[in-house]
């Protein structure tokens, strides 16, 4: 779990920067056996499941043979009928607790909340067990390829796409956990909002735009400034598709102060 959800993102950047001070330490080293091992999913899987299913068949075959006998000798002192028969289904219920609370969701929250750091602390043994079990793995692995290609799945360009609402939703969690602030929130939003928008939603058509003919008398500019509340207006000369510049309020009000100093 630790693995699978290990950010591919992060692991570039660890060997870019050991790349960049020409450092090879031991994390970057597993950080790339890391990214290869990523890059096979259906091999590292099947790893996986081969060590589960030994594990979780070892456990509850030494464990229901143990833990049954002594629950039916408590069971018969008790004289309770069919002793055998509910020591062995109380015996399954307790194994199947166990496994799933300590060998299925605490190890696997673990994992979530500490990622980077348990998946380059078992990438070895994890490694050395995949050489280990390379026979009952590649017979699965196979056989789930087969499987996906009867299906129509291309098994060989298998990658986690994120949609845009996941991403909203990790920014959401960011903002919850202090990673953003509401403001850095709000400005990356808008990127997927501004994919969204017309351009007649932020454009003002042309026959809309204020402009003003560069041959107008300078009262009438400003007047016309003032009244439109623009600080900002293009000027055209003769035809309005002829824009010849911008003029600024301010440079007007430069040029009246001038002429009052004078």
């Amino acid at each position: 779990m630790a693995i699978i959800s290990l950010n591919k993102n992060k692991l570039n950047t660890i060997i870019d920067n050991a790349e960049e001070e020409n450092s090879s330490s031991r994390k970057t080293k597993k950080a790339k056996i890391l990214l290869n091992l990523l890059k096979e999913p259906s091999k590292f899987l099947a790893t996986i499941q081969v060590g589960i299913t030994l594990a979780g068949f070892l456990a509850s075959a030494s464990a229901a043979t143990s833990i049954s006998k002594y629950i039916e000798i408590f069971f018969k002192r008790l004289n309770i009928p069919k002793s055998s028969s509910i020591a062995l289904f109380l015996t399954t219920l307790l194994l199947s607790y166990l496994t799933l609370v300590f060998g299925e969701l605490l190890p696997k929250r673990i994992a979530l909340n500490n990622s980077e750091k348990i998946a380059l602390f078992s990438i070895k043994p994890i490694i050395i067990f995949m050489k280990i079990s390379l026979p009952f793995v590649n017979i699965l692995t196979y056989s789930t390829n087969f499987l996906l290609k009867v299906l129509g799945i291309d098994y060989e360009n298998i990658e986690e796409k994120i949609s845009e609402e996941e991403i909203k939703k990790m920014i959401d969690l960011g903002e919850e956990t202090g990673v953003f602030n509401s403001t850095e929130k709000e400005m990356i939003n808008s990127i997927f909002d501004f994919d969204n928008t017309l351009a007649k939603e932020i454009m003002t058509p042309r026959t809309s735009v204020f402009t003003m003919d560069i041959n107008d008398s300078p009262e009438n500019i400003i007047n016309n400034m003032l009244e439109e509340r623009y600080s900002r207006v293009p000027i055209y000369e003769d035809d309005i598709d002829n824009i010849i510049g911008i003029l600024h309020i301010k440079d007007i009000l430069s040029i009246i102060n001038k002429e009052n100093n004078k």
